[in-house]
């Protein structure tokens, strides 16, 4: 109970925290008549060259770990190099994150809405930000990771090795690094101070390397669910940058007139 105690109130700070230094440069001005429209521009934007390459180095490199022999190794240094204490608690902490999983899509839900009635004051804007973009962030990367982690068919550290054999386990991409990652990056993806982005960023950690801590997941596993949540929190921000103009047109004063002054933007 304490460690979901402590959950909650982490993820009750994301928002109230992300109001001292939120960038909030967005093209959404009201979420319901656009969600749609915005969902399938989120899936175009992770389908796009730049992220199948970026989706392409997560897979590649999860690739190596669950193939070689490297994921237990990993395995079995671990218990030497990080068990104490300290890292019990940040794992039991993480652990809990990840757990809330199942609540997650109510809990940006609701976030949006409130935020959304409560736009006009200092934690209501960051609050609908974070929802929205988590919302949109959780449904794009929730479909990949429930598909991913059947396709690729590894198993978890105590039934076998973590080598892909697909369709043969249910375990190949973690859903705790996914859904516990998800909402601290959204936070981040948010955030101006690079301090900031980087704390958040570290939060977001501790779901995944929880489930390495109890063995529960090989690392590949995990930087599988927190590359997922990385990927789709980045396609949501693509999508929400304003786009420059591909060109300008202006009227210039000068001297005994005007000058019509036209930019092009490469």
């Amino acid at each position: 109970m304490k460690g979901y105690l402590l959950s909650l109130i982490g993820l009750s700070v994301i928002w109230s925290s992300s109001a001292l230094c939120l960038d909030t440069n967005s093209h959404t001005a009201a979420w319901g008549p656009t969600l749609k429209e915005d969902l399938r521009q989120d899936f175009l934007t992770f389908y796009s060259q730049p992220f199948l390459q970026k989706s392409g180095l997560f897979l590649g490199t999860a690739g190596i770990l669950a193939n070689t022999g490297l994921d237990g190794v990993v395995r079995k240094e671990w218990p030497y190099s990080v068990h104490g204490r300290g890292s019990n608690t940040l794992s039991h902490i993480g652990e809990k994150v990840g757990s809330l999983c199942w609540i997650y899509l109510p809990i940006y839900t609701t976030g949006l809405l409130l935020g959304n009635a409560t736009r006009d004051t200092l934690v209501g804007e960051p609050l609908f930000h974070w929802g929205y973009r988590s919302l949109r962030a959780g449904i794009l990367g929730g479909v990949h990771q429930a598909s991913l982690t059947y396709l690729l068919g590894s198993k978890r550290p105590s039934n076998g090795p973590s080598n892909w054999q697909p369709f043969h386990g249910s375990t190949g991409v973690s859903g705790h690094a996914f859904y516990g990652a998800l909402p601290f990056i959204s936070a981040a993806s948010l955030q101006q101070s690079p301090w900031a982005k980087a704390v958040f960023y570290g939060l977001s950690t501790l779901s995944g390397l929880s489930r390495i801590h109890t063995e529960h997941h090989y690392a590949s596993q995990v930087l599988l669910g927190w590359g997922l949540a990385y990927l789709s929190v980045a396609a949501v921000s693509e999508v929400e940058r304003p786009k420059s103009p591909l060109w300008t047109l202006a009227v210039v004063p000068q001297k005994g007139g005007y000058q019509l002054q036209t930019t092009v933007y490469f």
